[in-house]
C-alpha cells in the first residue's frame, strides 16, 4: 500500500500512473537551496547523495576562496620581486642577443601580469604601451587576437583566445579576485615555444626572481594537490636549477622538454590536465567532431547508462588507482554513485529510471568540480491513507558513497589548513564582507522601493532579504555592541562590519573568534565528515532492515538545519536561503567553434516511494539537475542564471525525461 504525506501537491494523473509505476519521479518543483527541501513540516524526507555533493562543494567553494583571497593580496607584490630581480646583466653562457631578446619578453609576460594583478612595477616607452594595450585587450575579455610578440611561439594558431580571461564562478564576484584571475590566467596562456633561443632565455630570466618569491612555489605546491601535476612549467625551473645565473641552453631545455613533443610549448604556471580534459581531447577533432557529450564523461565514470551510448569510452582513459590530488579521488567517489546498487536495496533503485537519477546526480557533481576548480584545470498527487507510524525519512542507500566522501573531506580539510586558508580570523573577515555586500545590496532595494512609491508594505524579496541581512548582523553581535553601533543606522554598522573584513582589531572580535560565536570553516569541514559517517550507518541499517535509534532519527529530522548550517546558514539562516544555486562552468573549448557548458540548475523536487514494512511511503529530496548547452563565450552564474530564468531555457538531456513530471 502507497502512504501519502498529509498535504500532498497535486500530481496529473498521468504523473501519478507513472509515479507509482517506477516509485520515483523528479517534480517541476524548485528550491533556492537543497537544505530547503528538508523543512520538517515537510517530513518523511529521502536524503540523496545531491545534498552530500551539494554539502562538499559549498566547503570545497569556501576554502579555495579563502585560498585565492590570500594568493590574490601577495600576488601583486610577488610579481614586482619577481620583474625587480630580472637579471641586469647576461647569465654567463648566455649571449647578448639571447638576453635582451629574452628580457624583453620576459617583462612583456611578467609586466602584463602584475598590471593585471594590481602590481605597482610599471616600464616606460614603447615597452610600457605595449604592456598596456595587452593588459587591456584581457581585461576585454573578447575575440581572437595575435600579439606580434608571440607569434613566433604561436605557430600554426591564429592566436590566443581573449575569452578565456573572462573571471568565471566566485573569481567573477570580487575586483581582487577578478583582477588575481586574469593575471593567473595569463601567465597559464601564454606559451614559451622550447625550440626558440629567446623563449628558453626568457624563463631561465625568470629563475632568480621566482627563488626570491615563495608564493609561486606555495601555490603550485597547493594546486598539485588539489588536482595533480600540471605538467612542465617554469616552477620546474626553480626547482631544478642551481645557479640561475649560469646558463646551458641545452639544459634548460632538457628540463621543460618532453621527448614525445616535437613542437613543445611551456607556461610559467600550469593548469592541471585533469583526466576530464584528456578524455575529451582524445574523442573531438575540430573538423569531424568538435564537441563531446557529457554522457561520455558518465560512460567513464562506469554509468550504465553513459557505457551504452558510448562503450568505448568506459575503457579509452585508464583512471589512476594510486593518485593522491582531490580531483581525481572525487571522480572516484562519483563512480560510487552508478556501481551496482546493494542486494538488499530497494527494486526500483535497480531500475533504468534510477540509472538515469544517478547519472544525472554524478555529471551535476562533475560540472560543479569544474566550476570550482576553474583556475586549478584546463579548459577543455497519490492519496491512498495515512500511515500512523512511520521513520523521519530515508536516506539514498549508498554507504560507500558517504563514507567515500567522509574520506575525502578529511583529506581536504589537510590540504586547506596546510594552504593556511582555514584560519578563524580569515573566516570572520570573510563573514564580514559578505554582510557588507548584502547590506549594500539591501540599502539599494530599498532605495529602488521608495522610488517606486512606497504603500508601507515591504516586498517579498525585500522582506526575505532583510532576514537575511538580520540574520548575518546577529553573528557580528559582539563586536556592534562594543563599538556601540546604532542598529538603525546602516551606515554605522556597515562601516564597523568593513573594518572586521579589513582584519582590523576591534574589541569584540576575539569573542568571535573563541567563542564559537561564529563557526569555523574547519569546523564545518569536520561536521561533513561527522555526516558523511551517520548517513552511511543510516543507511545500512536501512538496507539490513535494522531499527534505527533515536539519534539516527534526529540525524534524518534535523538534516535540512544541519546541512544548512555546513554551507554557512547558521541559527534560522537557512530557511532565508540565497538564490545562487545554479552554476555553470565550461567543461570543453573547442577555438573558434565554442565550448560545450555544464551547467547546475536551482534545486528539483524527487519524490520517492520507498518500501518500508510492506508499505510504501512517499517522502520527498532534493537533487542537482544537469544541463549542458553550447555557448560562444564564457558565462557568469549570473548569466546562467538569467537563462535559466528566461522564456526558453536549455532542457533536461533527454535520457533524464522519464524521471520528469509536469
Amino acid at each position: 500500500m502507497a502512504i501519502a504525506k498529509d498535504e500532498p501537491r497535486p500530481l496529473s494523473e498521468a504523473a501519478q500512473q507513472q509515479f507509482q509505476r517506477d516509485k520515483v519521479v523528479i517534480t517541476p518543483k524548485t528550491y533556492r537551496q537543497v537544505f530547503s527541501a528538508y523543512e520538517p513540516e515537510n517530513s518523511p524526507f529521502f536524503i540523496t547523495t545531491d545534498c552530500v555533493i551539494a554539502g562538499w562543494h559549498s566547503l570545497l567553494q569556501q576554502s579555495l576562496r579563502q585560498m585565492e583571497e590570500g594568493f590574490a593580496a601577495r600576488m601583486p607584490s610577488a610579481l614586482d620581486r619577481v620583474l625587480e630581480s630580472l637579471p641586469r646583466k647576461a647569465p654567463e653562457g648566455m649571449t647578448k642577443p639571447q638576453y635582451v631578446a629574452g628580457l624583453e619578453r620576459a617583462k612583456i609576460v611578467l609586466g602584463v601580469a602584475s598590471r593585471l594583478a594590481g602590481g605597482k612595477w610599471r616600464a616606460e616607452g614603447e615597452l610600457g604601451k605595449r604592456i598596456e594595450a595587452e593588459a587591456k585587450r584581457v581585461e576585454k575579455a573578447e575575440g581572437v587576437y595575435m600579439p606580434a610578440w608571440l607569434k613566433d611561439d604561436l605557430t600554426g594558431a591564429v592566436g590566443l583566445d581573449y575569452a578565456v580571461f573572462k573571471p568565471a564562478g566566485f573569481h567573477a564576484e570580487q575586483e581582487s579576485l577578478r583582477r588575481y584571475f586574469r593575471a593567473l590566467r595569463w601567465l597559464q596562456t601564454v606559451p614559451f615555444a622550447v625550440k626558440r633561443d629567446e623563449s628558453v632565455a626568457a624563463m631561465a630570466l625568470m629563475v632568480p626572481g621566482f627563488q626570491k618569491a615563495p608564493e609561486f612555489e606555495k601555490m603550485s605546491e597547493v594546486f598539485q594537490a588539489l588536482v595533480g601535476s600540471s605538467g612542465k612549467d617554469a616552477m620546474d625551473l626553480v626547482s631544478e636549477i642551481v645557479d640561475p645565473m649560469e646558463f646551458d641552453l641545452e639544459n634548460y631545455r632538457r628540463i621543460l622538454a618532453s621527448p614525445t613533443e616535437t613542437d613543445p610549448k611551456r607556461v610559467i604556471f600550469g593548469a592541471a590536465c585533469t583526466i576530464d580534459v584528456r578524455l575529451f581531447r582524445s574523442e573531438t577533432d575540430p573538423e569531424s567532431r568538435p564537441f563531446p557529450e557529457s554522457l561520455e564523461m558518465a560512460a567513464f565514470l562506469g554509468s550504465p547508462l553513459g557505457v551504452r551510448r558510448f562503450p568505448e569510452e568506459a575503457s579509452e582513459v585508464r583512471r589512476s588507482e594510486s593518485a593522491e590530488d582531490l580531483h581525481t579521488r572525487y571522480l572516484e567517489c562519483l563512480r560510487d554513485l552508478t556501481a551496482a546498487p546493494d542486494p538488499m536495496a530497494p527494486a526500483f533503485m535497480k531500475s533504468d529510471v534510477w540509472v538515469a537519477k544517478s547519472t544525472n546526480t554524478q555529471l551535476a557533481g562533475w560540472v560543479k568540480l569544474c566550476h570550482d576548480f576553474v583556475l586549478q584545470r584546463q579548459e577543455a498527487a497519490i492519496t491512498l491513507g495515512i500511515s500512523s507510524s512511520h521513520p523521519n525519512g530515508f536516506v539514498e542507500p549508498n554507504p560507500k558513497f558517504y563514507r567515500h566522501v567522509g574520506r575525502l573531506a578529511a583529506d581536504a580539510g589537510k590540504v586547506f589548513e596546510r594552504a593556511g586558508s582555514l584560519a578563524p580570523q580569515q573566516d570572520v573577515q570573510a563573514r564580514a564582507r559578505e554582510a557588507v555586500a548584502l547590506c549594500r545590496e539591501l540599502s539599494k532595494m530599498r532605495e529602488n522601493q521608495e522610488e517606486s512609491g512606497p504603500d508601507g508594505n515591504l516586498s517579498p524579496e525585500l522582506k526575505e532579504k532583510s532576514m537575511q541581512g538580520f540574520s548575518m548582523l546577529v553573528d557580528f553581535w559582539p563586536v556592534l555592541k562594543a563599538e556601540g553601533v546604532d542598529i538603525s543606522d546602516t551606515d554605522s554598522y556597515v562601516g564597523v562590519l568593513e573594518k572586521i573584513a579589513a582584519g582590523k582589531d576591534l574589541e569584540g572580535v576575539s569573542e568571535l573568534l573563541q567563542g564559537n560565536h561564529l563557526p569555523t570553516l574547519l569546523a564545518r569541514w569536520l561536521d561533513l565528515i561527522v555526516l558523511c559517517g551517520d548517513l552511511g550507518d543510516i543507511s545500512q541499517k536501512e538496507l539490513r532492515g535494522i531499527e534505527l535509534d533515536a539519534r539516527d532519527e534526529e540525524v534524518i529530522a534535523k538534516f535540512g538545519e544541519r546541512l544548512g548550517s555546513i554551507m554557512s546558514y547558521d541559527a534560522e539562516g537557512w530557511k532565508f536561503p540565497r538564490d545562487d544555486a545554479p552554476e555553470v562552468a565550461p567543461v570543453f573549448n573547442q577555438p573558434g567553434q565554442g565550448m560545450l557548458m555544464g551547467a547546475v540548475g536551482r534545486p528539483r523536487e524527487i519524490r520517492v516511494l520507498y518500501p518500508w514494512k510492506n508499505e510504501e511511503i512517499e517522502c520527498t529530496g532534493a537533487i542537482l539537475p544537469f544541463h549542458e548547452f553550447r555557448s560562444d563565450r564564457h558565462l557568469t552564474d549570473g548569466e546562467w542564471k538569467v537563462m535559466l530564468d528566461g522564456a526558453n531555457p536549455p532542457a533536461s538531456p533527454d535520457w533524464m525525461q522519464p524521471l520528469m513530471v509536469k
